[in-house]
């Protein structure tokens, strides 16, 4: 009998880290997929390539526009590296102070909120499976990040194009609410990190609200 018992609390145990681990990954594709989606051209990604160039806008003629566009399309049809992985703790101690109140979150995540402020920290320095994070395009590279890809005396990423890191995802009871920190950059001085409050509805997950603590 204690046998069949302790059987069954197994099944049950591994059934519920199975769901979570499903859940999680879910959870960092969306939000991949938003941060990691092709860029679209606009007037001012032209304008911004005017100045990054030190060209004169005013000087600019037709032919020019439509030659920089060009150029803007051709790299943005690269192949793009993403460099993703888990916050480590002093990047999570460093935003224990930029995390909003209360006051200032969803209604219906106040109560997952207040677990959220007690269980974030306790962000695991465990690797991610990039192998379940899905590209948005055949021609992107997904790759694990280590901090050896850093260059310390460098502010720019040579080794990719995007770095990406999760905290902890924090789930209500009903696994229906879910809320993480999340942070995007492209160089030490090109970032921005929020944190992310997503629901679950008709079975699938979908993010409710972002909140920016700080850009970089």
């Amino acid at each position: 009998m204690n046998r069949i018992i302790y059987t069954l609390i197994v099944i049950i145990l591994f059934s519920s880290c199975e769901k979570n681990n499903h859940e999680t990954y879910e959870i960092y594709n969306i939000l991949y997929k938003g941060i990691g989606k092709p860029i679209e051209l606009s007037p001012e990604d032209v304008r911004s390539y005017y100045r990054n160039h030190l060209l004169d806008e005013s000087t600019i003629t037709k032919e020019d526009s439509l030659k920089y566009a060009k150029e803007i399309i051709q790299y943005n049809n690269k192949g793009k590296i993403f460099a993703i992985g888990t916050m480590g703790f002093k990047k999570i101690d460093d935003l224990n102070e930029s995390l909003p109140k209360r006051k200032n979150i969803p209604k219906d995540f106040e109560l997952l909120y207040q677990k959220f402020q007690k269980e974030y920290r306790s962000t695991q320095e465990e690797n991610i499976d990039i192998t379940q994070i899905r590209k948005n395009r055949p021609q992107d590279t997904i790759i694990l990040y280590h901090k050896s890809l850093i260059d310390n005396n460098e502010t720019d990423f040579h080794n990719f194009y995007m770095l990406i890191l999760f905290s902890k995802i924090v789930f209500n009871d009903q696994h229906d609410k879910a809320i993480v920190l999340i942070s995007m950059n492209r160089s030490k001085l090109d970032g921005a990190t929020g944190i992310c409050f997503l629901k679950k509805e008709n079975g699938y997950w979908k993010q409710e609200k972002y909140m920016g603590l700080f850009i970089s």
